[in-house]
């Protein structure tokens, strides 16, 4: 089973992801939202023993953004 020490606490994350395209397919537009909730939290954590640091890492804050692509048809 787990260990206690290496335990973290459960978190909700989502990721969401649109996208459109024209009718022809030459141009497509993708949004995203990464993190949605923006909540912090511990993604992994490994609290070492001796004089070693304790490492861990966290939840990427939220991020969002948008893609564009286009294709030349008449090619």
């Amino acid at each position: 089973g787990n260990v206690e020490a290496y335990a973290v606490s459960e978190y909700t994350r989502w990721d969401l992801r649109a996208r459109w395209q024209s009718p022809d397919s030459s141009l497509r537009v993708t949004g995203y939202v990464q993190n949605a909730l923006d909540q912090a939290a511990l993604h992994m954590w490994s609290p070492r023993e001796g004089i070693a640091s304790p490492f861990g890492t966290i939840v990427e804050p939220r991020e969002f953004g948008i893609q564009i692509s286009w294709q030349n048809k008449n090619d």
